[in-house]
Parts: C-alpha cells; structure tokens; sequence
C-alpha cells in the first residue's frame, strides 16, 4: 500500500469544516438562493475571509438544519386569516 493511499483513506473518514455554496448545494439538494436565505436568516453558518472571493458554508450547520429537517418540525403559521372549510358537495334532490 503506498503513502498516498493511506492519506486518501484517512482524508475521506474526516468530514470537512465547511464547502462553498455550489458545494452545499449538491450536498442537500437545495438551489443556491434557498441556502443564501439560510445564511441570511441563520439557519446557515457562512464565513468569508478577507481576500478570498468564496463564501464558506460550514459543514456542521447544513447537518445542523438537514437534522432539524428530519425531525418533522414544521414552523408555526403567523397570524393571518383563517383556512376555509372545504366545501361540502349538496345533497341531490330525490323526486
């Protein structure tokens, strides 16, 4: 087994400290402006150091929010009007 194997071996059991957005998202599946409203809103941590044109969006935040996802919570509605009832079909007249 040579030297570089090894490296690649252990490279790929260490998960990265954070991916660039084009990266995240392939990784969740979501477009690019749904994981910028992430990072807008905080559900995203995303770091930008001076003199690089990347923004970094780090790794454990998108497991972070995939994890939230899973557990089925939904957000709570605002206030707003009600939903209608469905509409209830008539009963047919019978001669």
């Amino acid at each position: 087994m040579t030297h570089q194997t090894e490296l690649s071996r252990d490279h790929a059991a260490v998960p990265p400290l954070a991916v660039t957005v084009a990266r995240a998202c392939e990784l969740t599946g979501f477009g690019q402006t749904s994981i910028w409203a992430f990072i807008e809103d905080g559900r995203l941590t995303a770091v930008r150091l001076p003199g690089v044109r990347r923004t970094l969006v780090s790794f454990d935040s998108l497991r972070r929010l995939l994890e939230g996802a899973s557990t089925g919570a939904q957000p709570k509605r605002g206030p707003g009007r009600p939903r209608k009832a469905a509409a209830q079909p008539e009963a047919e007249a019978t001669l």
